[in-house]
């Protein structure tokens, strides 16, 4: 069966398809031919990733759709018995669940590229604004704003990368407690740092949300602010 199985993954019409269609037919029949006395799924998985790799999907990471099937797994089992049911095998629920995997991944990482794409352009911007004058005597952010939103830029990062939300929202009185922003502040009444808040809001650098359950305001980067100070 398993000089049958390589066979099959050379085979032209076997290759004519996609790589994500051929991973997850790779995965279903070695796990279901399951030559081995332990780790089938985990070869099964590997064989899977590999092939997405010969595809030029993971190019600079190797991973299969292990999370998908780790946090499905009663779907994931519960599939791999129904579809082995029938003579012939009928595997399109299977090939269905792993695609929805697969899309959720590519979801995933095109997340992660553009949440780290933004922040990088985002200092870049800063930067810029607070090396820009609007006056004599006046830049576009001063030195209290440009280190606000540089802690800003750090404290917000996402705890999933992947996650759709670009950034993690923080309450006005938690970015007050900071050690950093209270060094920022010793010199100046606290009336001044959410007067700083405020012109920055207006100015299109963060953007102001109310949650609703606690009542609290929760402030965010504006991601926006990338288009309106275009870096050329």
């Amino acid at each position: 069966m398993m000089e049958d199985f390589v066979s099959f993954l050379n085979a032209k019409k076997f290759n004519s398809h996609h790589p994500a269609i051929r991973a997850l037919l790779a995965h279903f029949f070695l796990v279901t031919i399951h030559p081995f006395g332990d780790g089938n799924g985990r070869v099964s998985r590997l064989l899977e990733a590999g092939i997405l790799f010969q595809g030029e999907y993971n190019v600079h990471g190797f991973y299969g759709l292990s999370n998908h099937f780790y946090a499905n797994e009663q779907e994931y089992k519960s599939l791999l018995q129904e579809c082995r049911r029938g003579r012939p095998l009928n595997v399109s629920g299977f090939i269905k669940f792993g695609a929805i995997g697969f899309r959720n991944e590519l979801i995933g990482i095109n997340n992660f590229v553009k949440t780290k794409l933004n922040r990088v352009v985002y200092r870049q911007m800063l930067v810029r604004n607070y090396n820009t004058r609007t006056g004599v005597r006046r830049r576009l952010l001063n030195v209290r704003e440009y280190q606000l939103l540089d802690f800003l830029l750090n404290a917000t990062e996402p705890l999933d990368p992947f996650s759709a939300s670009p950034s993690r929202k923080i309450t006005i009185s938690e970015l007050e407690e900071y050690p950093l922003i209270k060094s920022i502040y010793r010199n100046v009444t606290p009336r001044t740092f959410h007067r700083d808040l405020t012109r920055l809001a207006e100015i299109g650098m963060i953007k102001f949300q109310r949650d609703e359950p606690s009542k609290t305001q929760i402030i965010e980067l504006d991601f926006d602010a990338i288009s309106k100070y275009q870096i050329s």
